[in-house]
């Protein structure tokens, strides 16, 4: 879904979700108003997740295909560069940042176990 500065009134909502789960999940219009919007946005999350599931295993078989006709060997990680999502600069420092905290945090725990024993 778009990023709204407000929320997406009832109708906007609507037509986003009822775009996704009639197209990507393929539900009949009276499976998608069963669902509550928890269960739409997980079912979008698993969908997700198996295409790009499916997406990695075709980038393993295609490069070992393509890797006979080469000199050099295509790894699936560059067929699949294009198709994953690009994180902004916030993204990764943010990443970084947590990694560096959660390694600070478990050096701390070695540290205070190595001088309690």
């Amino acid at each position: 879904m778009e990023q709204y500065e407000t929320a997406p009134s009832f109708y906007e909502w609507l037509e986003w979700a009822e775009e996704l789960a009639y197209g990507r999940l393929r539900l009949l219009p009276e499976q998608f108003y069963r669902l509550t919007p928890m269960e739409l946005d997980k079912m979008l999350h698993a969908n997700e997740s198996r295409l790009e599931q499916q997406r990695w295993d075709m980038a393993y078989w295609v490069a070992n295909m393509v890797s006979v006709h080469t000199k050099k060997p295509i790894q699936p990680t560059s067929l699949m560069e294009p198709l994953l999502p690009k994180k902004s600069l916030g993204e990764k420092k943010k990443e970084t940042e947590e990694f560096f905290k959660s390694f600070e945090r478990q050096r701390n725990e070695v540290t205070q176990d190595g001088n309690s024993g």
